[in-house]
C-alpha cells in the first residue's frame, strides 16, 4: 500500500467544502457528480441520495492512484471556487492540507508544488 496522493485529512476538508458550498453557495453537487461519470444517474435523481452517493464515491476512490482521483478533482476545485474566501472559511484548512500533500489550488486548478 503506497502513500496517498491526497491524505484522508485533505479529502475530509474537501468533503466539508463541497457540502458547505452545496448548502450555502448554490453549488450543484448532483450536476457535478453527474459530470464525473462515476455515479449512476438514478443515484442522483433523489436529492436525499446525492450526499450518500458523494460519500460512497469518496470511499470508493483509490487515493493512491492518480487515474482514480482525477475525475473527482473538478468537483473539489469547483466547490472551492464557489465558496467565498475569507478568514473564517474552510479554504484555509484546505490550503494547509493541500500544501502538506504537495499541492495548491491556483487559478482554478489543482497544481503540484515543485519539490
Amino acid at each position: 500500500m503506497g502513500v496517498p496522493i491526497l491524505r484522508e485529512e485533505t479529502v475530509e476538508a474537501f468533503r466539508e467544502c463541497v457540502l458547505i458550498a452545496e448548502e450555502m453557495h448554490l453549488f450543484h453537487l448532483s450536476a457535478a457528480l453527474k459530470d464525473t461519470g462515476l455515479v449512476k444517474p438514478e443515484d442522483l435523481s433523489d436529492p436525499s441520495r446525492v450526499r450518500v452517493a458523494f460519500d460512497g464515491l469518496l470511499k470508493a476512490i483509490d487515493w493512491n492512484d492518480r487515474d482514480s482521483i482525477r475525475p473527482i478533482i473538478p468537483v473539489f476545485v469547483d466547490a472551492y471556487a464557489e465558496s467565498p474566501i475569507d478568514f473564517h472559511t474552510i479554504h484555509q484548512k484546505i490550503d494547509v492540507e493541500l500544501a502538506h500533500d504537495g499541492f495548491q489550488i491556483k487559478e482554478g486548478k489543482l497544481i503540484q508544488l515543485p519539490l
